[in-house]
């Protein structure tokens, strides 16, 4: 089995987040204050060292004032099953 960090689900969902927070005109450095995180913490999870758990995927919809439920249904919409 596919280390999550490393699924091409999970990257999907790089994708998505980084497109939400690109298209809003928001920086990493914005974004990471927007959640007390430092840039740093954005980079690494744009650039996949890092991974998201479920509470923190919805903080991050919310600071990029975008609805978690529409951004999980296209990442179900895009998914791959890996196994």
């Amino acid at each position: 089995m596919i280390k999550t960090i490393n699924s091409v689900n999970n990257k999907t969902l790089i994708n998505i987040l980084k497109r939400e927070r690109i298209s809003k005109e928001i920086n990493q450095e914005n974004l990471g204050k927007r959640l007390n995180k430092p840039q740093s913490f954005i980079s690494k999870v744009e650039t996949g060292e890092r991974i998201l758990d479920t509470i923190e995927f919805i903080k991050v919809s919310k600071k990029l004032k975008s609805n978690p439920l529409k951004l999980f249904k296209e990442l179900l919409n895009n998914f791959v099953d890996e196994d």
